[in-house]
């Protein structure tokens, strides 16, 4: 059974969806105007600014032309937590120029110091996968 606050995450979620970055910026200067709760044992902030940051590198792999699927998609419409995001990219120079701008969405979008985040790469045999961490508006994220 949905929750109420599941619900309105589900809800700013799916505006952060359509409204493009347009709404994910909104998101990003007002999130932390209402008071800190815990949702899951996971606290509002630290699930809002996760979701900033998803939504970002999202919007610009689909202008690179990819497609996203897996839980985080599912997480949008039912507004529970999900660990990662799925990227797949149908063709190889669309990955890269994906990969080659990360750091630049962190820096120029979201206007992250360079010592606001870190990039791993890791390892598996069929695909790319990295961690990203980050600290956004004083809320660290991963």
């Amino acid at each position: 059974m949905a929750t109420l606050q599941m619900k309105t995450i589900a809800a700013q979620r799916k505006t952060m969806l359509e409204g493009g970055m347009k709404a994910v910026f909104k998101n990003l200067f007002s999130f932390q105007e209402i008071p800190d709760i815990l949702i899951s044992d996971q606290s509002y902030y630290n699930m809002v600014a996760k979701d900033i940051l998803a939504f970002t590198l999202a919007h610009s792999a689909i202008c690179d032309g990819a497609q996203i699927f897996g839980g985080f998609l599912c997480s949008i419409y039912s507004g529970v937590l999900y660990n990662d995001i799925d990227i797949l990219f149908g063709e190889t120079k669309e990955y890269n120029s994906f990969c080659s701008k990360i750091c630049n969405l962190l820096e120029n979008i979201l206007g992250l110091n360079f010592s606001e985040y870190t990039i791993e790469e890791i390892s598996k045999k069929y695909t790319r996968s990295f961690m990203i961490k980050a600290t956004i508006e004083g809320v660290e994220v991963e």
